[in-house]
């Protein structure tokens, strides 16, 4: 069972993703902005990480993904990107910075947690959810 770091700046949220993959992982751990996603990654090495992108602060999920592959111990991670955004040229950023697979919000929370549960079979490619 893999480590699962969620990074989501609305508390309601980010406990209903905890909730909801707590059966699925090893262990959850929690973050409310880029920066301190970093430092929890470094201190838990996660296996899976589950970014929204668009946060308070400094660093977004797109940029904490980027600063995240950049790290020789940490850029084995299963990187999810979670985002209302849903242009093309964010599913490219997504891609550019690395990250494995992106959910545009509202997304079924079903498919999320089948893909935790897949996730090894995706190492290398990009997987796009957009709920109808």
């Amino acid at each position: 069972m893999p480590k699962i770091l969620i990074v989501e700046d609305q508390d309601e949220t980010r406990k209903m993703l905890c909730l909801a993959v707590q059966k699925h992982a090893a262990q959850v751990f929690e973050a409310s902005d880029g920066a301190s996603a970093l430092q929890v990654a470094e201190e838990q090495r996660p296996d899976l990480i589950l970014f929204d992108i668009v946060m308070p602060g400094e660093i977004n999920g797109l940029q904490a993904c980027e600063m995240l592959r950049a790290k020789p111990e940490l850029k084995s991670a299963f990187v999810i990107l979670v985002s209302g955004l849903a242009g093309v040229k964010d599913f490219a950023e997504a891609k550019r910075v690395g990250a494995n697979a992106y959910f545009v919000k509202p997304f079924r929370l079903g498919r999320l947690t089948e893909l935790i549960d897949n996730y090894e079979k995706f190492a290398g490619k990009f997987v796009l959810e957009v709920s109808p």
